[in-house]
């Protein structure tokens, strides 16, 4: 059982991303059914009292979630890899059913504002104001789709004997740049494991859905 934080997204924001689910599930990626009520809706909403809520009835899926109770084996790399390269090339074919025309034009930090820096070292503060400052123009030639923009081992993605069963939690579903979803996943699998995995990560992608050289001069950004 799902429940929406409150007045996060619309209810038509929240059948877009599920009709979007139900795409990547018709073409082989793995993820939970989602249920429909007595109404024959996906979506049910909740009232009580004064109070809305929005929530969805998924399959369940076995396994583990986190970081925490997975390593990331060789065989999970070349998986996961194979699975998000599918869904970004899925995600570009699904643009072509609902356009849109807004476009990530740059990259800035998302957080340095809300950092209170009154009590941090003066080095602290340093790299939240350099963090703060960070902007990148984003080459026009890059590729655009919708994307789960919060793929990794830490908690969207379910692990049963060394395979994946399941990817979940598409609320951040937006029309996006292929390479910052990626560039988000390898993060995550740089921060929490090393160099030698997001190579291997990388690699892998690159032979299902190869970057083109201005996404690839841009991924590190």
């Amino acid at each position: 059982l799902r429940i929406y934080r409150l007045d996060s997204k619309t209810d038509k924001n929240i059948c877009f991303e599920l009709e979007f689910q139900d795409y990547l599930r018709k073409h082989g990626i793995p993820i939970p059914v989602i249920y429909k009520n007595i109404n024959g809706n996906k979506l049910s909403i909740v009232e009580l009292g004064d109070t809305k809520w929005q929530v969805i009835l998924m399959e369940f899926c076995k396994g583990d979630i986190g970081f925490s109770n997975i390593t990331y084996s060789n065989q999970l790399i070349h998986e996961l890899a194979t699975i998000q390269s599918r869904m970004h090339k899925l995600g570009v074919a699904f643009s072509k059913r609902y356009p849109c025309e807004n476009k990530w034009r740059n990259l800035k930090d998302a957080y340095a504002e809300r950092i209170n820096t009154s009590k941090p070292s003066e080095k602290v503060k340093r790299f939240i104001k350099r963090a703060g400052s960070f902007s990148y123009t984003l080459p026009t030639e890059i590729t655009y789709g919708y994307n789960h923009l919060d793929i990794n081992f830490d908690g969207n993605v379910i692990v049963n004997n060394e395979t994946i069963s399941g990817i979940i939690d598409f609320d951040d579903l937006e029309y996006s740049p292929n390479i910052v979803c990626l560039g988000y996943t390898l993060w995550g699998i740089l921060f929490d494991y090393g160099v030698d995995e997001m190579n291997a990560y990388l690699k892998r992608y690159q032979e299902l859905y190869p970057l083109n050289q201005f996404e690839i001069e841009a991924l590190p950004q």
